[in-house]
């Protein structure tokens, strides 16, 4: 068996594709950092302690009510808390959710109660008149 030593067209090409494989995956990193970066950078700001929760309203039905809390912590951002009051029971958190300010402040963001047969409630967030999200009693009470 005879060895032909590699062309040099051969060997440029390998270089090259060497450096964009380094480029490429130095491109990966960075971004995987920079995620990581934005998520810390959020969540460090959403500290109950540097940004409390005040309340915006509230709704009732037959057995207590639910208060709406917000914060903004971060710009273009608006965290919304839900807190369910039953009668004769302390208030736990229902549900949280994370929305835009945007949908907020052009009114396309809204919220309803309704009671299935058990008497469990079932809060949806709607924006532009659809169901964004959808959190249900028995979900929050098994955290």
């Amino acid at each position: 068996m005879t060895h032909f030593p590699p062309s040099a067209v051969h060997e440029r090409r390998r270089v090259i594709l060497r450096w964009v494989g380094i480029a490429l995956s130095s491109l990966m990193v960075l971004t995987v950092l920079t995620v990581f970066v934005l998520i810390l950078r959020t969540e460090r700001a959403h500290d109950e302690a540097k940004c409390p929760f005040v309340k915006v309203g509230e709704k009732s039905f037959s057995g207590g009510r639910v208060v709406e809390e917000q914060r903004s912590c971060v710009p273009e951002l608006e965290e919304r808390r839900y807190l369910l009051e039953r009668t004769g029971k302390p208030p736990f958190e229902f549900a949280r959710r994370r929305i835009g300010g945007k949908f907020l402040r052009e009114n396309r963001y809204s919220w309803s109660l309704a009671e299935d047969a058990r008497k469990r409630l079932r809060l949806r967030v709607l924006v532009d008149g659809k169901v964004s999200s959808e959190y249900r009693e028995e979900d929050a009470v098994a955290k």
